[in-house]
C-alpha cells in the first residue's frame, strides 16, 4: 500500500511539473494530426513528431532525445537535421535544445515526392546519426493529413504517457527478451551469521562491568581497537589485579636484572652457557605475563576493547553488573560472508540435485538481488526429513553486500533443474487488477497499449509470459505502475500530439 501511495504522490508531483506540457495535449474540436517516428541507435532513442508535410507550407518537427542508460533526457549536445525530398535537400541545424531533450526545426518543402530525414546528435565524443525514409510530401493539404491520419496507430486499449513525464520519474522501458529459467521453488530463508564469523569477547576476570559509551548496542559498529568496557576487579575477594600486577612487576625486574648479570658474567666465563639460557628462560616468561598485564589491565581493572571491525551482535553484560572470569560479555559479528536458511517440501529432493541459482529478495525496503551478484553458493541440502519436522533444510552461503540483518527473512526462489528458454519480462513490469495480469507494450515511446498477459513461473527477479507478447516488442519495464495511474486518469488525448 505505502508503493501506491508513493506512486500517486510522484504522478502528481509529475502532472503538476509538466502541465504546461500537457495543458496541449488536450482534446480540442480539431485534431492536428501528426506522424510520430521511433528510432533506436546506441544508448540514444529518438521519438518525433511531424506535421504533415504540405509543398510551401511551414512543417514543424519536435525531436525528444532520450539517453536509454538513465531514461533522462539529452541535456546538451548539437543536433542538424538533413531533409531530403527528391533529391534537394535542407540542412537545419540546432546548437542547444529548447528544452532538456528537446530539439525543434521548422522547414518549408518546396517540392513534392519521397522524403528522407537525417537527424544526428552531436555531442561531445560521439555522433549518433537517425534516418527516416518512409516519408512522403503533397502538394493537396487534405492528401498530406489523409496520409498522417493513415501513419498513426490504431489501438484502442492506449494511454499517453508524455516524454516530459517520463523524464522526471523513475521509468523506462525495454525489448521483450528470451531468458533461460528452470523449476523455482519460492520459500522464506533466515539469514544467520556466517560460520567463523561471530567473535565471543569474555572477561579475563571476576569484576564490575563498566560499558565505555552507552552507544555500544546491538546492531551498532565497532572498529578493532575500540574500547568496549573496563571490568573493575580490584575490590574482589578472590582477585586483585593490583596485588596480580605488582608481582608481576616485581618478578619481570628481577628476572631482567639476573639476565643482564649473567650475561655480564657469561664475557668472564664465570657462568655457563645453560645457566644463561635458564636466566633467558626466566626473564622471558616474566615479560610476557607483565607486559600482558600492562596491556590489559590499568589499576586494576580489565581494558576489554574489539579484536576486529564489525558490528555488535549481541551485548551479554550490562553497565554495573558483575561478571565471572571467562563470561561472555558480547558477541561481534564481521558480516562478510552470512548464510540463508531454507525449509521447502520433500517432494522437492530430487530438484535440490539441480540447484542452479537463486533470487534473494529482501523485505523492507524491497531490493532483489542474484545469488551470482553476491559470491553466493550452495553449502549443502537435507538428505532425510523426520516426523517431527517434514521439511528438507537448504542452506546458502552469501557475501553481505545488501546489508541484511542476522536474524531477519527474507523472500528465496530456488532455481532448479534444466534451465529452458522462455519469454520472461521484470516482474515488476507485470501489474495485476482483479486476478488478471497485464503489461504495457510500447506503441510509440509516448503511447503504451495495456495488453493481458498469462504468466507462468517466477523467479522473483523475472516472470515468464506463456501468452500476450511477442519476442519483438518493447514494453514498459519500470514504472509501470505509473502509466495504470496515468491510465485511470485519462486526461490526454493520445492523439494531440505536442506543441511547444
Amino acid at each position: 500500500m505505502r508503493h501506491i501511495y508513493f506512486a500517486l504522490a510522484m504522478l502528481a508531483c509529475s502532472i503538476m511539473s509538466f502541465s504546461g506540457c500537457a495543458e496541449h495535449h488536450q482534446e480540442t474540436e480539431h485534431h492536428e494530426h501528426h506522424i510520430p517516428l521511433t528510432a533506436y541507435n546506441g544508448q540514444t532513442e529518438l521519438y518525433a513528431e511531424i506535421h504533415p508535410i504540405v509543398v510551401g507550407e511551414e512543417c514543424p518537427l519536435i525531436a525528444h532525445f532520450t539517453k536509454l542508460d538513465t531514461f533522462k533526457p539529452v541535456r546538451n549536445g548539437q543536433v542538424t537535421l538533413v531533409v531530403d525530398i527528391n533529391g534537394n535537400k535542407q540542412t537545419l541545424t540546432a546548437n542547444s535544445p529548447e528544452k532538456p531533450g528537446i530539439y525543434i526545426f521548422r522547414f518549408t518543402p518546396q517540392n513534392e515526392g519521397k522524403v528522407t530525414l537525417l537527424l544526428t546528435l552531436h555531442e561531445e565524443h560521439e555522433k549518433t546519426a537517425f534516418r527516416f525514409d518512409s516519408l512522403m510530401a503533397f502538394k493537396d493539404d487534405e492528401k498530406a493529413h489523409e496520409d498522417a491520419e493513415n501513419r498513426l496507430p490504431e489501438n484502442a486499449n492506449t494511454v499517453v504517457f508524455p516524454k516530459e513525464m517520463s523524464w522526471g520519474v523513475d521509468f523506462s522501458t525495454a525489448q521483450v527478451s528470451h531468458k533461460n529459467m528452470g523449476e523455482i521453488i519460492r520459500t522464506t530463508a533466515q539469514v544467520l551469521p556466517g560460520q567463523g564469523d561471530e567473535i565471543t569477547i569474555s572477561s579475563k576476570v571476576s569484576g564490575i562491568v563498566n560499558l565505555s559509551s552507552v552507544s555500544l548496542t546491538p546492531g551498532s559498529p565497532i572498529k578493532a581497537g575500540q574500547a568496549i568496557c573496563q571490568i573493575d576487579a580490584s575490590a574482589t575477594p578472590h582477585t586483585n589485579l593490583k596485588v596480580e600486577y605488582a608481582q608481576a612487576e616485581a618478578e619481570y625486574k628481577h628476572a631482567k636484572s639476573e639476565y643482564e648479570r649473567s650475561k655480564n658474567l657469561m664475557a668472564d666465563r664465570l657462568v655457563t652457557s645453560t645457566q644463561l639460557s635458564e636466566a633467558r628462560g626466566k626473564f622471558e616468561s616474566a615479560e610476557a605475563v607483565y607486559k600482558n598485564l600492562q596491556k590489559n589491565f590499568s589499576a586494576g581493572k580489565q581494558l576489554v576493547s574489539s579484536p576486529c571491525n564489525g558490528y555488535i551482535q549481541e551485548l551479554l553484560a550490562t553497565n554495573g553488573a558483575y561478571v565471572t572470569e571467562g563470561q561472555p560479555l558480547l558477541i561481534i559479528t564481521q558480516s562478510r560472508a552470512i548464510r540463508l536458511q531454507a525449509y521447502v517440501a520433500a517432494r522437492y529432493f530430487n530438484a535440490l540435485r539441480n540447484i542452479s541459482g537463486a533470487t534473494i529478495c529482501k523485505r523492507n525496503p524491497r531490493e532483489t538481488y542474484s545469488l551470482d551478484s553476491l559470491g553466493g553458493k550452495v553449502i549443502s541440502y537435507g538428505k532425510q526429513v523426520s516426523f517431527d519436522n517434514p521439511l528438507l533444510p537448504v542452506i546458502f552461503e552469501i557475501n553481505n553486500r545488501g546489508n541484511f540483518v542476522s536474524g531477519s527473512l527474507v523472500d528465496l526462489y530456488i532455481k532448479t533443474s534444466s534451465p529452458h528458454e522462455v519469454l520472461a519480462v521484470p516482474t515488476e513490469a507485470v501489474m495485476e487488477d482483479m486476478g488478471h495480469y497485464f503489461v504495457f507494450v510500447q506503441i510509440t515511446p509516448e503511447m503504451f497499449e495495456r495488453r493481458q498477459v498469462v504468466i507462468g513461473c517466477t523467479d522473483g527477479q523475472d516472470t515468464e509470459i506463456t501468452e500476450g507478447l511477442l519476442g519483438n516488442e518493447r514494453i514498459v519495464n519500470r514504472g509501470a505502475i505509473l502509466v495504470k495511474l496515468q491510465q485511470s486518469s485519462g486526461t490526454i488525448d493520445a492523439h494531440a500530439g505536442h506543441n511547444h
